[in-house]
Order: structure tokens, then C-alpha cells, then sequence
């Protein structure tokens, strides 16, 4: 109970792959593009990803690392989070899935994180205050992209054993959001990133 109702104390989660994880994983990512690609940490810091991904809220490499967390982008930047058409849905389950985190791990990571955005965001505070956890699970995402327009994906978690990190991919949810996924990934190719 204690785990749930609060923080502890924790060190900052990682904010890049070391060299032998970047070896190994950033490949992977890159092949499953055209469908956008992250490895993230349960407290959401991005810590790697394809190029889908990349550009699909903004341009991921122009957000300096110690900041590349969806969490902290959605609740205190406006364009990342008007990327979302379904905000306030995803806003009360990504709440709920980092008070999650804090309650399976006793080094989540997520406890910086969480103090940060208490202290940034009012909407936040509030939704954790309000006690609810959310265990990973598949859904589907509705976002609009500043590239392809409006996509529809269904985001796949599944954790990366030993390492702490999870991989969410996004897969298309009907045939329009599998052709602008093609659409995004060329684009990426053809402006040479």
C-alpha cells in the first residue's frame, strides 16, 4: 500500500543507450519502421527510437534527452499534446499507468519524474491525487500527425527482460493510417533523415 499511495526517494532513470544497447536495439527499431518504434522506460523517458517515430508528434532529435519523456511533453507542452485527439483519455490512463509503475517496482524510476510534473502541470497533480492504476495493455490511439494528419495505432507494449525498458511499437488500426505510415516513413527517406 505504501508503494501506491506515494513516492520514494529514487535516482534519475536513464536518458540514452549505452553503446552495447544501442548495438543491439536501435536495429530492431529501425526494422520495424514504418510503424513508429520506442524504447522507454516505465516512467515513459524515451530512450531510442526509429525514425516513424521520430516524427510523430515533432522532431524527437530537436528535444534535448533529459527531457524526451511523453509524459512530461504531454502535460507541459501544448503542441506535443494536441497530437492526441483523445487528450483527456490519455491523459487519466498515463496517470494511472506511471502510479503503476510506483507500485510493481521498488526502482521504477518514476519518481523523479512524477515530482517534476506535480510541481509543472495542475491537471497532473490532480489525476494523482486520484489514486488510479492502469497495468500495461493494449489500446488504440487516435493522433494527428503534423506529417501524414490523422492515424489511428494500435500501440503494442511488451517489457525488454533484463534491461528495465519496454518497446512500444504502433501498428495501423485501418488501411488509411497503414498508407500514411508508408507516406511518413518515405518522407523520412526521401528528405535523406
Amino acid at each position: 500500500m505504501e508503494r501506491l499511495a506515494g513516492v520514494r526517494a529514487e535516482t534519475n532513470g536513464p536518458v540514452g543507450l549505452d553503446a552495447p544497447m544501442s548495438a543491439t536495439y536501435q536495429p530492431v527499431l529501425d526494422k520495424l519502421d514504418p510503424y513508429p518504434a520506442c524504447l522507454q522506460t516505465n516512467a515513459f523517458d524515451i530512450i531510442a527510437y526509429n525514425s516513424s517515430y521520430r516524427f510523430l508528434f515533432t522532431d524527437m532529435n530537436q528535444i534535448p534527452p533529459p527531457e524526451r519523456n511523453c509524459a512530461l511533453q504531454f502535460f507541459t507542452d501544448e503542441e506535443w499534446r494536441s497530437r492526441y485527439i483523445d487528450d483527456e483519455v490519455v491523459a487519466s490512463r498515463m496517470v494511472a499507468q506511471l502510479r503503476s509503475a510506483v507500485g510493481s517496482s521498488t526502482n521504477s524510476g518514476a519518481g523523479p519524474t512524477i515530482k517534476e510534473l506535480q510541481l509543472r502541470s495542475d491537471e497532473f497533480a490532480e489525476l494523482w491525487r486520484r489514486h488510479d492504476v492502469l497495468f500495461q495493455h493494449l489500446e488504440t490511439k487516435r493522433l494527428d500527425s503534423p506529417v501524414v494528419g490523422e492515424l489511428n495505432l494500435n500501440f503494442v507494449t511488451t517489457n525488454v527482460a533484463e534491461t528495465g525498458y519496454r518497446l512500444t511499437m504502433m501498428t495501423p488500426a485501418d488501411e488509411t493510417t497503414s498508407q500514411r505510415l508508408t507516406q511518413l516513413s518515405e518522407l523520412t527517406v526521401d528528405a535523406g533523415i
